[in-house]
């Protein structure tokens, strides 16, 4: 089984928008789809969350979290996303 971060963070951690998330509580494995799972539920729950932007930030700031689905954006999104910027 494939090793998935912690969607929660401790209080008073830089990563406490975990806490505010709207994925607390689902199923990690929908951020983290199998090669050639396009992995569309993630993005749906992501729409409307109060974390979204720092989440996002969070997987563009370190190239370690390439894999996955961070503020709403897959992997090849966020390339994308920083070429254009």
């Amino acid at each position: 089984m494939k090793q998935v971060p912690p969607l929660r963070a401790a209080p008073g951690d830089v990563t406490d928008w975990r806490n505010r998330a709207s994925c607390v509580g689902t199923d990690r494995r929908l951020w983290f789809p199998e090669r050639g799972d396009p992995g569309r539920a993630a993005p749906r729950i992501c729409a409307g969350c109060p974390a979204r932007e720092p989440c996002l930030e969070y997987g563009l700031v370190d190239p370690a979290r390439g894999h996955g689905i961070w503020g709403g954006l897959t992997a090849r999104e966020r390339i994308l996303l920083v070429v254009i910027l």
